[in-house]
């Protein structure tokens, strides 16, 4: 995540800014294959193309990201299961901040789960949710939803 985030700042033209959707996309991608070699789960991505992030929230995007996708991978999918999916969206929220929208339909976890911070993944993305000065909302209703609140400078 870091290296694509690195990569993305510096293909952009003034170098401190990074595009949401393409970012999203191609991060989704190495870690569908990484994890999902068979193709059996289907992720989508909804966003505008020109939602942006600056390079101070940036790292901290990718590396959130990277951990609700890799736990979705590795825990929420029975094998062999059919119709699994992730869904990705953000939009623009007035000028002053990011809706970040993250799903999966696998199997959840438990409710008291989502409260504490027994697993490194959910302390990691708490933890990561504090430096962006961002809110964070979860549910376990079909699936696993993440919905966080990014502020912009």
């Amino acid at each position: 995540a870091m290296m694509l985030v690195n990569v993305q700042l510096f293909q952009h033209e003034d170098g401190a800014r990074l595009k949401l959707k393409p970012f999203t996309t191609e991060l989704c991608g190495h870690l569908k294959k990484i994890y999902d070699g068979n193709g059996m789960v289907n992720i989508e991505i909804e966003g505008d193309d020109d939602i942006v992030l600056d390079s101070d929230h940036a790292i901290s995007f990718g590396l959130i990201i990277t951990e609700l996708l890799t736990n979705s991978f590795k825990h929420a999918f029975i094998e062999g299961s059919d119709g699994a999916g992730i869904r990705i969206a953000f939009s623009k929220e007035g000028s002053g901040s990011i809706r970040f929208f993250y799903s999966d339909n696998g199997k959840g976890i438990e409710p008291e789960q989502m409260t504490t911070s027994d697993s490194m993944g959910t302390s990691l993305i708490r933890d990561l949710t504090r430096q962006l000065n961002a809110t964070l909302e979860i549910n376990n209703q079909n699936g696993l939803n993440f919905m966080f609140l990014i502020p912009l400078k």
